[in-house]
Order: structure tokens, then C-alpha cells, then sequence
């Protein structure tokens, strides 16, 4: 049946005192069990409009829809009517089972952070392009609470990328026609990398290891309070997670993977000034700290560790770790707060006496409590703890090959770690490695042909 138009007085007058008239679009519609299947029965919808020509416009879309009847046309404007934070929750509901967990955590995470304090209430057919580049441009100038520093161009896209996969969800339900985010928008990246420089800076080996010598040793600090008198500050040394940053710069090991890490996944000789092994085999990640399959295939991996370490952990086993008999306890220790050491009866005062053995080690709580204020006190530029995976990278790379380096790495495949480091395999200092002499025009022929005189 298709489409009638009723024309009705809304019982209020225009300024000449005539009656304003309304336009109904009606129609029918069938109804439909859980599975989509028409029962029989059907139901009356409508629209009001306040001109005839919206109304005709109107008509002949329901009209089309009816005629094809893909989908009814109350229920399309049902579907263009609910918010995008709907189709946000059907999707990531949909990923469960396609891809690991921690991926779908970061796309929620990504949306609920970036995309949904804008965006999220609105209706989703009421999104368009204008809008994408909005939200866009904002996050561009938007303050990261954690770094202090502008949103990087690769967070930026991560969050234009998880709403643009929502978007399509809303297109494959037909609740929209095209996806606004799908458009082709400038670089941030190319803008962003040449006026204001890198995000972030490496830090070589050697500074690294003043970071960890500093973390090693104690500091006093000399201040005054508001009722002038004096005291001193204390921060305690902590030779143990010096030992961690060590160990992740040689070894290039993620966040996660040092977390992972357990005893028995070292293999290391009892004779002084040999090699080892770390066994890269989990994850662990606050604050369930239960084990995780890793990124890929390849990030399953045994990384060598040179003599020093080696020594270093040999002597961290057999003198500082309190649980080094039991082959699965975690490698690095967490850190009671003080409310809990207190609870747990431990000594507050005693910096050796808060770790908890039990627990790995919480990257984040090293990186704010000590990674942080080091840098600071040593005048060094803010770096990442990420960072120290791209140190060990540089590192390697000057004298071993880049195929061993990318196992060690666990990329993925050889290709990801010559596309990272391309700048490095050409020498840090941009020239060439073996450097051409100046080029030395061709010798002047000083013989002069003979030329014959006619006869």
C-alpha cells in the first residue's frame, strides 16, 4: 500500500490569522517476529511535516522502500535516529572472538577517551564530515593529562580509526548511506613531525645507564616549609629497578613482556662472565597480572643476554631475590603503597622492605615514581619507558644484523624493523659509511690530431 498525504490545522494561526497547516505522511508497515519475518499483521506509522513539498519529498522515499522493501521506512528512521554510541557498543560486542582482547580494550578505550565525550549522544545520521574534521582538528590541539604534551598524529589516527570502523556498523545496518569518517583527510603527521619536532626522544645507552645509576643511589634533597622551617627529603636508592631498566635496555623487551617474565625463564650459567638467555613466552598486565598470549607468532622468543647482565642477574638471584628457588615467580618484584606495606606488617620507612614478591613489577608505577624524577634531576628530555625497547634497537643494530635483531625484537616480520629503523641503518649521524673521495675531472688529451692538406 503506498503512502497517503494528510493535510491538517495545528489549531495555532500564522501572523495574517490564517490556520498553519501540517503535512502527514502515513503509511503501513509489516509487522515483524525477532527473526525479520513478516507475521501477517502491520502497523501504522507517520510523519509531519510543515510544508507539502517536504511531505511529497518524504512520500516518495517511503514509497521506494515499501516498493523494495529492504527495510521499513519507521524503522530506517529508527535506526538513523539512535546515537552513535549505540553502534559503538554493537561494535566492540561484535569483536569478541575475531581479535585478542587487549586490542578490543585499546579500540574501547580509544572511543570512550577521544570519540564519545563529543559525539557519542549524537544521533548518527546527524554525523558528517564536518564533523569528523572537527573532532579531528581538536584532539590536534588537545593536552595529554598523562605527558603534558600534545596528542601525537599516530593518536590522533588510532581515534579516528576506531570511529570510522563504528561508522561502518551503522552503514552495514543501513542506518546511514556513506561513512563521513571514510573521507581522505591530510596528514597530521607531516604538519606536526616538521614545526614542532619529536614527541618523544631516545635516549642513548649511556644516558640510560645514568638514569639506572641514578635510580641505584640515594638522594637528599634540602627544602624549606611554609613556616620556615627546613627539612630534608629523602628519596631511597633502588637498585633493583635500576637493575629493570638495564635489563629492559639490553634486552628491548615490552612493558608487558618484563612484567611476564618469570624466574625460570632465565637461563644462565653459574660460571662468571657468561652468556644468557631470557624466554619471552607471556604478558602480564595490571591489574589482573594473569598471563596473556603475546602480540604475534614471532613475539615468542628466546633474547640473548650479554655477559654483564648475565653477571648482574646471576648476583640479583642469588643475594636480592627472595623467591629465586621458585621458577614461577615473577622476575621483578611489585611495590607495596605505603597504606598497603603498612597493612601488611612491613616496614614503610624501608624502601627494600616494601617490594612485593608476589606481584611483577608495575611499568608505570616504576616510570612516575622513578624513570621520571630521574630524568628530570639529570637535565635529561622527557623519553618514554617504550622508548628503551627503540635504545636496545639502536643499540644492537650498530653491530649485529638486522635479521637477528628483529627476532630478538619479536617483530612480526624483518620488514617492521627496517621500516622503524631505516634512518638507523644508514648511520645515526646521516652520512655514508664509507664516504666517497672528491670526484677528479677526466685528464686533459694533450695529443693534437694531424690534419692533411689537401693534395
Amino acid at each position: 500500500m503506498a503512502a497517503t498525504i494528510r493535510k491538517r490545522e495545528t489549531g495555532k494561526l500564522d501572523k495574517r490569522g490564517n490556520p498553519l497547516l501540517t503535512y502527514q505522511v502515513r503509511w503501513r508497515e509489516p509487522v515483524r517476529d525477532q527473526f525479520g519475518v513478516p507475521t501477517g499483521k502491520h502497523r501504522h506509522r507517520g510523519e509531519a511535516f510543515p510544508t507539502e513539498e517536504q511531505a511529497n519529498a518524504r512520500k516518495a522515499k517511503v514509497d521506494q522502500a515499501l516498493a523494495e522493501m529492504r527495510l521499513d521506512p519507521g524503522e530506517a528512521r529508527d535506526l538513523a535516529a539512535k546515537p552513535l554510541g549505540q553502534y559503538a557498543s554493537q561494535f566492540f560486542d561484535g569483536l569478541a572472538g575475531t581479535i585478542d582482547a587487549d586490542t578490543v580494550a585499546k579500540y574501547r578505550a580509544n572511543y570512550l577517551l577521544y570519540v564519545a565525550p563529543t559525539l557519542g549522544p549524537r544521533p548518527v545520521a546527524s554525523i558528517r564530515v564536518a564533523d569528523v574534521k572537527k573532532l579531528r582538528s581538536e584532539l590536534a590541539s588537545t593536552t595529554s593529562a598523562r605527558t603534558k604534551r600534545p596528542l601525537s598524529a599516530g593518536t590522533i589516527k588510532h581515534a579516528v580509526s576506531v570511529l570510522r570502523m563504528i561508522l561502518d556498523t551503522a552503514v552495514e545496518n543501513e542506518a546511514i548511506a556513506t561513512n563521513p569518517a571514510a573521507v581522505r583527510l591530510p596528514s597530521l603527521r607531516r604538519h606536526r613531525d616538521f614545526t614542532e619536532g619529536k614527541r618523544y626522544t631516545r635516549l642513548t645507552v649511556e644516558q640510560v645507564a645514568t638514569v639506572a645509576q641514578w635510580i641505584a643511589t640515594e638522594h637528599r634533597t634540602t627544602g624549606v616549609r611554609k613556616n620556615g622551617r627546613k627539612f630534608v627529603a629523602i628519596k631511597p636508592a633502588n637498585p633493583v629497578y635500576a637493575l629493570a631498566v638495564l635489563f629492559s635496555v639490553a634486552t628491548g623487551v615490552r612493558a608487558s613482556e618484563l612484567q611476564g617474565l618469570e624466574v625460570g625463564d632465565l637461563v644462565l650459567s653459574t660460571l662468571p662472565g657468561t652468556c644468557g638467555t631470557a624466554t619471552v613466552a607471556r604478558k602480564k598486565r595490571a591489574p589482573a597480572w594473569t598471563a596473556e598470549p603475546l602480540k604475534t607468532e614471532n613475539a615468542y622468543r628466546t633474547v640473548p643476554l650479554d655477559p654483564w647482565l648475565a653477571d648482574d642477574m646471576r648476583d640479583y638471584l642469588a643475594k636480592v631475590h627472595q623467591d629465586a628457588d621458585n621458577p614461577r615467580a615473577p622476575l621483578f618484584p611489585g611495590r607495596f603503597a605505603k597504606a598497603a606495606a603498612s597493612t601488611a606488617g612491613r616496614n614503610t620507612g624501608d624502601s627494600a622492605d616494601r617490594f612485593d614478591w608476589t606481584r611483577p613489577i608495575d611499568e608505570q608505577n616504576v616510570y612516575r615514581r622513578f624513570w621520571l624524577p630521574a630524568l628530570d634531576a639529570l637535565g635529561f628530555p622527557h623519553s618514554r619507558w617504550h622508548d628503551l625497547r627503540h635504545s636496545a634497537a639502536v643499540s644492537t643494530l650498530a653491530t649485529e644484523h638486522v635479521r637477528d635483531v628483529s627476532r630478538w625484537l619479536g617483530h612480526a616480520k624483518i620488514s617492521t624493523t627496517m621500516d622503524i629503523y631505516a634512518a638507523v641503518l644508514k648511520t645515526e649521524t646521516g652520512g655514508k659509511s664509507s664516504p666517497t673521495t672528491r670526484p677528479v675531472p677526466l685528464p686533459a688529451d694533450n695529443v693534437v690530431p694531424l690534419q692533411r692538406k689537401a693534395q
